[in-house]
């Protein structure tokens, strides 16, 4: 019974917490629209590009790349610096519904 209990008010705090989200969600999709057509077609971009682009901050790019968990990346030599496509960004962020 106390189970019950817990899983609604889980179920409750999800609910609201979606809620909440939902409009900071759109003003992030707006600033994305926004940024997109003030850059070229497919720019490349830094993890810091990327950072700024999503609302995110560029250790969690970094993070996701070492993992294997982020979107494609351009890396020109080994030990050199990594780019984004931002076509290949949006692709990985539709794909997670984050976009």
């Amino acid at each position: 019974m106390q189970t019950d209990h817990v899983e609604s008010i889980r179920a409750a705090f999800a609910e609201v917490l979606q809620d909440a989200l939902e409009p900071l969600r759109d003003e992030l999709s707006q600033l994305r629209s926004e940024l997109r057509s003030k850059l070229p077609d497919d720019p490349e971009m830094t993890a810091q590009d990327v950072a700024a682009y999503t609302g995110t901050n560029k250790s969690h790019w970094d993070h996701l790349r070492l993992e294997g968990r982020g979107p494609k990346f351009i890396q020109k030599q080994k030990g050199g610096a990594v780019r984004y496509r931002r076509s290949d960004v949006d692709v990985w962020l539709n794909e997670r519904g984050a976009a």
